[in-house]
């Protein structure tokens, strides 16, 4: 059984990171530009006077949204792929990774609609307790276990999303990421919450807005500054998910 190094796989991802700068910040900035494209025009609303136009023109918004949506999906899994042969120091162009991102997507589309059906329970409770109950105490001691339970499934399971992109062939996806992580858990917990902070900081934005609300264009702003500092962070989480399982899967 491998053991993960909290300090050893930082320093190998951002080495990782700093060698190979310019190619992942590319790749990411495009992520990030179709991110604001998908969050731009899904916010955007028509109100024309004629019925057909308003079907019309919404018809087109989400043959658009859909497009830019598969175009993340597609590019998430050639960056990935590309990033893992970066750090192997295979011959590899981005655009061969391209190419071989339309066997991914659908992989990582099933494996992230799997990580979605076992963490949208937790999240449901966590988002209705407060109208459920009404004691304060038992209120945040169900969303402290729900909070808990979030945690021990992100950190056992997340990974199968990594695994199905770096081996898209291996049929049991799961029972193998529980395997490679079995007795790295807290290691793995420390290493995704460091290098997602980023991503935590704006679920949580995110729901104050949906709390509390906010225009159309402070939203469409935020997402900009977001995606612009998301641009140099998501080299790093992806960088870090490589070098992860390049250490234990290491001879």
């Amino acid at each position: 059984m491998k053991k993960l190094h909290f300090s050893t796989v930082l320093a190998e991802t951002f080495s990782l990171y700093k060698k190979h700068f310019l190619k992942l910040i590319i790749m990411s900035g495009i992520l990030g530009l179709i991110n604001i494209l998908i969050k731009v025009l899904s916010s955007i609303t028509f109100n024309f006077k004629s019925p057909i136009v308003i079907i019309l023109v919404g018809t087109i918004q989400v043959v658009i949204v859909i497009f830019l949506f598969y175009s993340y999906i597609k590019g998430f899994c050639a960056m990935t792929n590309y990033t893992y042969n970066l750090a192997c120091d295979n011959e590899i162009s981005y655009k061969d990774s391209l190419f071989y991102a339309k066997r991914l997507w659908v992989k990582l589309l099933g494996a992230g609609a799997l990580l979605i059906a076992m963490v949208f329970i937790p999240i449901l409770v966590i988002l209705f307790t407060d109208t459920l109950f009404n004691s304060l105490i038992l209120s945040w001691s169900i969303k402290g276990l729900m909070i808990a339970l979030l945690a021990i499934i992100i950190t056992r399971y997340s990974f199968i999303i990594y695994i199905r992109l770096i081996e898209p062939d291996s049929k049991n996806f799961i029972t193998r990421t529980i395997t490679l992580l079995k007795g790295n858990y807290l290691v793995f917990f420390l290493i995704i919450m460091t290098v997602y902070a980023i991503s935590i900081a704006q679920i949580i934005l995110d729901y104050q807005i949906i709390g509390n609300g906010i225009n159309l264009g402070n939203e469409i702003l935020l997402s900009v500054i977001y995606n612009l500092i998301n641009v140099f962070v998501l080299p790093i989480v992806i960088g870090s998910q490589v070098v992860i399982y390049r250490k234990l899967v290491a001879k």
